[in-house]
């Protein structure tokens, strides 16, 4: 029996291009042009990639124990029989075949990479035009790729944190309708990703949405709307179960220790060193001060009578705003030093005030050891003349 290589690919013109791509990759694999089902080889031990007319044909593959490989099938069509015939054979994915080719050289190097992750939910890199309203005007852009909770698009005008703008999916993505779907900016870089229009790259995390938006979005990610140019059809090999890798300009690379869901905080957090006022604690207010703080949680130091589990009203204080942002907050850690908590359910009005309450932090950078005690400024104010 021949040795299993990282990729097997079965199928005639649909393959072509995911050889390519691979072979831009440098990763190895097997090609077949055709197969019969009574042919036996080893099975690959990341990725199953086969066009939509050799399913009839495929062969049987020998995994070695421990082989979890994640299938796709690459296809010109999509509809119900199609997919439960293909959960049938255990694909775990239908990928359209007019997905183009940034997007897919994205998933592709999303299902090869192998390592823990610490986001929750698994990013589609669905491609295709959306259109986006924000302050700075509207326009049209690329949809780099999606979850339930965010999405990342590509070619927009440049835009800040905590700016608030609406990205509104085509009716093709959003199961017959426009799937509009506001949120505010929490990463925002200019683009120079090979193949982008010129323009800015932006990660948006959706607002609060209402229950029929979030249901259709819900679907849309699940794999239960017809036409969508990437669709889960099963759960990922807990092996390999991360599809986090390249594509989105940062570098892939495993949690230094296990964590719960609860104990890990899902966005980015931004340096704050406001004034933090626990109400159940009076007396607490001046000693809470914020360390960092992101759109679904905070960390402080001072609030010493915080407890793990304890739930608790935080007012989070800005450096030259007199109102603060009160939110609703659960301890998940605490020490005599510090306490890190995660926020309860933010109305959208909440999400905008914190947004702004990041945006006005300065940016520093903390230098290398043994200088770590240092901060340089990375924005300079200038004094009112």
């Amino acid at each position: 029996m021949s040795q299993s290589v990282p990729a097997l690919l079965i199928g005639e013109a649909e393959i072509d291009r995911i050889e390519r791509m691979l072979d831009e990759m440098e990763i190895p694999y097997t090609r077949l042009r055709s197969s019969r089902p009574f042919d036996s080889m080893p099975a690959p031990e990341k990725l199953l990639v086969v066009s939509g007319q050799c399913l009839s044909r495929l062969p049987r593959l020998e995994a070695e124990e421990g082989n979890a490989h994640r299938r796709v099938c690459i296809h010109g069509q999509d509809f119900l029989p199609l997919r439960e015939r293909l959960r049938e054979k255990g694909f775990h994915y239908l990928v359209q075949s007019a997905l183009d080719d940034t997007s897919l050289r994205v998933f592709l190097g999303q299902l090869l990479f192998e390592g823990a992750t610490q986001r929750r939910s698994t990013r589609l890199p669905l491609g295709g035009p959306v259109e986006y309203h924000a302050p700075c005007g509207s326009g049209t852009a690329r949809l780099g790729d999606l979850t339930a909770e965010s999405c990342r698009v590509l070619g927009i005008e440049a835009l800040s944190v905590g700016d608030a703008v609406t990205v509104v999916l085509p009716a093709a993505l959003g199961g017959g309708a426009a799937l509009p779907l506001p949120g505010h900016v929490i990463r925002a870089r200019a683009d120079e990703s090979a193949g982008a229009r010129q323009g800015h790259t932006a990660v948006i995390r959706f607002s609060v949405l209402d229950p029929g938006v979030a249901e259709r979005l819900g679907r849309l990610v699940r794999g239960e709307l017809i036409g969508t140019r990437v669709t889960p059809l099963a759960e990922s090999p807990p092996e390999v179960r991360s599809v986090e890798g390249s594509g989105n300009g940062e570098p892939p690379g495993a949690a230094s220790e296990p964590a719960s869901p609860r104990d890990r905080r899902r966005e980015v957090r931004h340096p704050y060193h406001g004034r933090v006022e626990v109400m159940e604690f009076p007396g607490d207010a001046d000693g809470a001060l914020g360390r960092d703080l992101s759109l679904d949680g905070i960390c402080v130091e001072g609030a010493h009578r915080l407890k793990p589990g304890m739930k608790v009203t935080l007012a989070l204080y800005g450096g030259h705003r007199s109102t603060p942002v009160v939110v609703e907050a659960e301890t998940i850690r605490a020490s005599e030093q510090e306490a890190a908590l995660v926020f309860g359910r933010l109305s959208n009005e909440q999400q905008d005030k914190l947004a702004l309450l990041i945006a006005e932090q300065p940016a520093v950078e903390l230098l290398d050891p043994p200088e770590a005690s240092r901060v340089v400024a990375t924005r300079i104010l200038e004094r009112d003349r």
